[in-house]
């Protein structure tokens, strides 16, 4: 039995810190691994998780009571599209004829886990689709409202969007960015900005934290 009473499942978000990965090692192990600057960051193995997640999770604990077992379903894969994260349904309501793998595979299975949200960071895939990325506003409208009728008992969850940070590949992100402020047009969605965190520096590139 698990018992998790603050549950979020955060989709295809940004990732951050492979501790097996030589080329990020100087870059993710001050952060977030056994030589970690700030000791409560300390992990024996951090293995390759969502900053996005792991940052919401820690806002969580501060701010509700501790006692509340929080629980981070992660359920993500880089660099795909979101036609891939939605059902034939939603597809089709914005015109596009295809059932998601990754609805398929890594939501689906979900759906009768009860959950409090959804934080959803992905669009880099979709800016590189040329013409299709003017259907983005409704295919992520469609998406948030058939997640939600399919969701288990749970109308109307939270859902909040990462709008895209800046990186090297520019081609599309206006477009894209303006697109993704259709998610405000539904009730109960968020969109935070992230125009100030992109790292050049970063060995993980510049669109992740």
């Amino acid at each position: 039995t698990i018992e998790i009473d603050e549950g979020w499942v955060p989709s295809n978000p940004q990732t951050a810190c492979g501790q097996n990965d030589n080329s990020h090692k100087s870059y993710c192990e001050p952060h977030c691994a056994k030589l970690a600057l700030v000791e409560s960051y300390k992990r024996a193995s951090w293995g390759y998780t969502s900053a996005v997640c792991w940052w919401h999770a820690k806002y969580l604990l501060e701010h509700l009571n501790n006692d509340i077992p929080i629980g981070m379903l992660a359920s993500s894969w880089g660099g795909t599209n979101i036609q891939s994260w939605s059902s034939a349904e939603a597809n089709a309501e914005c015109g596009v004829n295809q059932t998601g793998k990754h609805w398929g595979a890594m939501i689906h299975p979900l759906l009768d886990f009860p959950i409090k949200g959804a934080l959803w960071y992905q669009g880099e895939a979709n800016t590189r689709a040329g013409k299709q990325n003017n259907l983005y506003a409704c295919q992520i409208k469609a998406l948030i409202k058939d997640w939600r009728k399919n969701w288990i008992n749970q109308a109307d969850f939270p859902f909040i969007s990462a709008q895209l940070a800046p990186w090297s590949h520019p081609t599309g992100l206006p477009s894209m960015r303006y697109a993704q402020l259709a998610t405000l047009d539904l009730p109960n969605t968020g969109l935070t900005v992230g125009m100030d965190l992109a790292d050049p520096g970063s060995p993980c590139y510049d669109v992740h934290i």
